[in-house]
């Protein structure tokens, strides 16, 4: 009876040992207007990033019909994060200068390799609605699942249209609203690294001899 006793809870130390992290779960990164540095998107007109957990200041991008900002995480990937097909949510601040624009506001959900080269997994878009007011983009974008590889960067587009009558201004952070951000689905698996199993040492070496007693 003791032996057996002995040898089960060997088995689960063993298990407990060698079973892969649970999902991080949803994570949050905030616009900021500071630049990011390589790997960063070429065709953008502006490479800012966005800190995981950190609100920017109550600062302006301002971009001009046809282009585009890319914000991207603070954190290059640590190996391959694969994501689940799931829905990103997307809430970030914005003013349309030109009283009478009706233009659209894309928002797509992106991501690097380590050479710069990208692809965009899911997008929405928006029309203006109160032109020369601050008003609210708010988007629930699906994406297909999707692997950043290693030394690549998670991030989000903000694309000005093509033929709006203005220019449009990104506000980060406004007065009493809340900070523009990103975030991941529950299904995150901890961006910027990922699960592993790896067995933990102590738990083996103990449980082998309890094991055999």
């Amino acid at each position: 009876m003791y032996r057996s006793l002995m040898i089960l809870v060997a088995i689960m130390l063993i298990f407990y040992a060698v079973v892969p992290a649970v999902s991080a779960g949803s994570q949050t990164w905030y616009f900021t207007t500071e630049n990011a540095s390589a790997p960063i998107y070429s065709g953008a007109d502006y490479n800012k990033i966005m800190k995981k957990g950190v609100e920017g200041g109550n600062t302006v991008i301002t971009l001009e019909p046809g282009q585009r900002v890319w914000f991207f995480a603070d954190e290059l990937a640590a190996c391959n994060v694969t994501f689940p097909a799931e829905s990103w949510k997307v809430a970030y601040w914005i003013r349309a200068v030109n009283e009478n624009e009706s233009g659209k506001v894309y928002t797509r959900v992106c991501y690097l390799d380590s050479a710069g080269s990208h692809k965009r997994v899911g997008f929405a878009s928006a029309i203006i609605t109160n032109a020369t007011h601050i008003e609210e983009v708010v988007e629930t974008i699906r994406a297909n699942n999707f692997t950043v590889p290693e030394g690549g960067r998670l991030a989000v587009e903000v694309y000005w249209g093509s033929k709006p009558l203005g220019n449009l201004e990104i506000h980060c952070n406004p007065s009493y609203k809340h900070a523009s951000n990103m975030t991941s689905p529950l299904s995150d698996p901890g961006y910027p690294t990922s699960p592993t199993i790896e067995p933990i040492p102590e738990f083996t070496t103990i449980a082998i001899p309890i094991a055999i007693v």
